[in-house]
């Protein structure tokens, strides 16, 4: 090959190059913007449905932003197990929006079909909660109550988002079971 020849390779080389770089850099990035505000229960993201429903059914405290944790090791302590002397729980509410500068406040509900907690009995909880303003989470506060020892089983509390009319309720994730020791 003589020195002109290998002066074209290279040239048409440095060309192709040029060609890729300019074409790829005029690419159009598109972001995907979630449209809308939309509520999840922080758990139900995070941990498996149980077997037969279409949520998590928890034996532990939920903690924020990740898995329940069951067994203690050198790196992770156990996640406290729910039980008759939890006293007050709390579970964290994602916000999917962009955060608003005024506190919102939503509702939610104890699913009555599958719910086997009796209110005033093995817990008590407002039905509603605030996202306070300039966050995006909430928080649901559930007193566990304390019958007395029972060798029924745990109880069951299913609770439910309920959205409004401009913040609506992520399907996959509106409910969240607590299962409540009794023992």
């Amino acid at each position: 090959m003589d020195i002109n020849s290998k002066k074209m390779k290279r040239n048409y080389i440095y060309i192709l190059f040029l060609l890729v770089t300019l074409f790829s850099a005029c690419a159009k990035n598109e972001e995907i913007v979630f449209a809308g505000s939309q509520i999840e229960f922080d758990a139900s993201v995070y941990n498996a449905n149980a077997s037969g429903a279409t949520y998590p059914i928890v034996t532990r405290v939920p903690g924020y932003g990740r898995t329940i944790v069951t067994t203690t090791s050198s790196t992770f302590t156990a996640d406290p197990l729910i039980n008759r002397s939890s006293g007050t729980i709390k579970v964290r509410v994602n916000f999917v929006s962009s955060q608003s500068s005024n506190a919102t406040t939503l509702t939610y509900r104890v699913v009555p079909d599958v719910t086997t907690a009796v209110a005033g009995t093995h817990f008590n909880t407002s039905g509603s909660f605030t996202i306070p303003a300039n966050s995006s989470f909430g928080e649901i506060s559930i007193d566990i109550l304390n019958p007395g020892a029972t060798t029924t089983g745990p109880k069951v509390l299913v609770l439910e988002l309920i959205g409004n009319e401009t913040i609506k309720v992520s399907e996959n994730d509106k409910r969240l079971g607590l299962s409540i020791a009794q023992n």
